[in-house]
């Protein structure tokens, strides 16, 4: 923490991050809309690299997400984090599982694996697409546990789940699944709405 962070908007920018024996650490005692931008990896180290954004925060990257902790290692809390790259980026994590608050896609890449997950990845707030695709697969799931029909934002012809993705649902309205398929011979953007007959539908 930096007590000179207010007077530059609360605002840091670093090259690659590696996050061993240290802990990064987003608020009470700095601003809550703080923002990280990371111009390459993040890493959290498998000994006691641990990432807190409990009160929030935003990071902003443009390398890949590689957490080799685990679930010890980030604790999503109120954060946001947001894959700006203009290359592949890669989700990467030794749990099962990577845990995200919010997360946003602006990958400018155009690539059809522009963000691509390695293990499933999930959304607790909300998922928003502003740019560039994200690849899934049946063993690497996205799954928004949020369950208000909200909890999606976006998806356009440049920006999409390339792959299968799973939403929790509360509700009879209509939740939103924007996938596509880039490649083949039905290379299309082809959203999927759902809306559960019943509020305790899954």
């Amino acid at each position: 923490t930096s007590p000179y962070a207010s007077a530059y908007g609360d605002v840091a920018r670093s090259k690659n991050i590696l996050i061993d024996n240290q802990e990064l650490r987003f608020g009470p005692s700095v601003a809550i809309n703080s923002l990280l931008n990371v111009a390459g990896n993040l890493t959290i180290q498998n000994s006691n690299g641990y990432v807190n954004m409990l009160a929030g925060g935003e990071i902003e990257l443009t390398g890949n997400w590689i957490n080799n902790k685990g679930t010890a290692g980030f604790a999503e809390g109120l954060g946001t984090v947001e894959e700006i790259g203009t290359a592949v980026q890669n989700i990467i994590t030794v749990s099962s599982t990577e845990a995200f608050n919010n997360l946003i896609i602006n990958n400018t890449s155009n690539l059809n694996n522009g963000v691509t997950l390695l293990k499933n990845a999930t959304v607790a707030g909300v998922f928003t697409l502003i740019d560039g695709r994200v690849l899934t697969t049946q063993s690497t799931l996205l799954t928004v546990i949020n369950n208000v029909t909200t909890a999606v934002v976006g998806g356009a012809t440049n920006t999409y789940v390339n792959g299968p993705m799973a939403r929790w649902t509360a509700g009879t309205g209509d939740y939103n699944f924007p996938v596509g398929k880039p490649t083949g011979p039905y290379r299309v953007y082809r959203p999927a709405i759902i809306a559960p007959a019943s509020a305790g539908a899954t």
